[in-house]
């Protein structure tokens, strides 16, 4: 395997895909849960889009955008509906995942926390 095997996936190669898109603005559990959908959207338009694709990689604050609010309504925990759904997304289309979240913190500042789900729907 050269590494240069492009969008072909090579023997023991593995196909990933980088998502671009503009950062949302949340600023309620609406938005949040809107956003959340678009985003498993997009997992399942990578895969109809790259069969072959191993990993779909997702930028930081794509979820939350850049806001510096800590309004714990907002904010994510790892048992939460939006893991669940991000989870969900990567069984469903059979593919692995890479996501950022503002978690949950009780002690304070939110966790800027990036996971990496299996398709099986284990987070890594």
């Amino acid at each position: 395997m050269s590494g240069l095997g492009g969008l072909n996936k090579t023997p023991n190669g593995v196909v990933l895909g980088m998502v671009q898109l503009q950062l949302p603005t949340v600023i309620t559990p609406e938005d949040l849960a809107a956003q959340t959908e678009r985003i498993c959207e997009m997992v399942a338009k990578a895969r109809r889009n790259m069969p072959t694709m191993d990993l779909v990689v997702f930028p930081e604050y794509s979820l939350h955008g850049l806001s510096m609010d800590t309004n714990p309504n907002i904010m994510c925990r790892l048992d939460g509906p939006e893991v669940l759904a991000f989870r969900q997304a990567c069984i469903t289309n059979r593919i692995w995942g890479c996501f950022s979240i503002m978690e949950y913190n009780p002690s304070g500042n939110p966790y800027n926390s990036g996971l990496i789900i299996d398709d099986q729907g284990t987070i890594q």
